[in-house]
């Protein structure tokens, strides 16, 4: 049985170390992912190109994308978000963990609220079948 000297184990070591941080910054790249009360499935994030990356790919599955931004087009995160359909159903409310928001709305009229730092903002969507819809919000983040 051969032994490691001690150069050697160090090296393992800092093998193992590296792996194990690589490993924790791909879960740090995930978006956040869930349903809103009525069931219909969001990604949010967007932080950083690779959650961008990962964003943009994914953006063909939903029907809505709401970006949230300064007006220098900086990236915000943390802006309540609330998406009301038909019959005053609320299809999402939540804090963004990231500049962007897709969520899979079925056809109809919405209008999605935001607010961040005591400004609100409120517009609407006509969402028709096949088809996807861009919305993006202004706050100066001052």
């Amino acid at each position: 049985m051969k032994h490691l000297s001690h150069a050697q184990w160090m090296g393992a070591v800092k093998v193992l170390l590296a792996v194990g941080l690589a490993a924790a910054a791909i879960d740090a790249l995930a978006l956040d992912r869930g349903t809103g009360p009525l069931g219909q499935p969001f990604v949010m994030g967007g932080i950083g190109q690779d959650e961008q990356g990962q964003i943009e790919h994914e953006r063909a599955g939903f029907t809505l994308k709401v970006l949230t931004a300064a007006p220098s087009g900086e990236f915000l995160a943390d802006v309540r978000t609330r998406i009301v359909g038909p019959n005053e159903q609320v299809f999402f409310d939540r804090k963004l963990s990231g500049p962007v928001l897709l969520i899979n709305l079925p056809p109809g009229h919405y209008q999605v609220q935001t607010a961040f730092k005591g400004k609100q903002e409120a517009k609407p969507v006509d969402l028709r079948a096949g088809q996807q819809a861009s919305l993006d919000f202004r706050f100066n983040p001052e």
